[in-house]
């Protein structure tokens, strides 16, 4: 069996800054760290693995220091990691992510 995660990482919302000006989230102030949704997804596709057998891959579009986020994915048990990083993605998040999801 083959477990795709699709995994979203998100600034530590302990150490973020933002820009009132603009409302948005200055990305520079805070490392990523996985989506705490997502780590529940990541576990028991690990335990399905673990259970069954098989591979499973960790999925995500995200600025390309997303990738120590993906790292810990794998030292938590997955076998791969996707990164999809390129500004032209900036703002579609939720339009590229739909059909993958259906």
């Amino acid at each position: 069996m083959h477990v795709v995660v699709l995994m979203k990482p998100v600034p530590d919302m302990e150490k973020v800054k933002f820009d009132t000006e603009r409302g948005t989230i200055v990305r520079e102030s805070s490392e990523l760290q996985i989506n705490p949704f997502d780590l529940h997804a990541i576990e028991a596709a690990v335990q399905i693995k673990e259970r069954v057998g098989g591979q499973v891959t960790v999925m995500s579009m995200a600025p390309l220091h997303a990738q120590e986020a993906l790292r810990e994915a794998i030292a938590r048990g997955c076998d791969r990691a996707i990164l999809l990083s390129d500004r032209r993605f900036a703002g579609e998040v939720q339009i590229l992510w739909l059909p993958l999801m259906l």
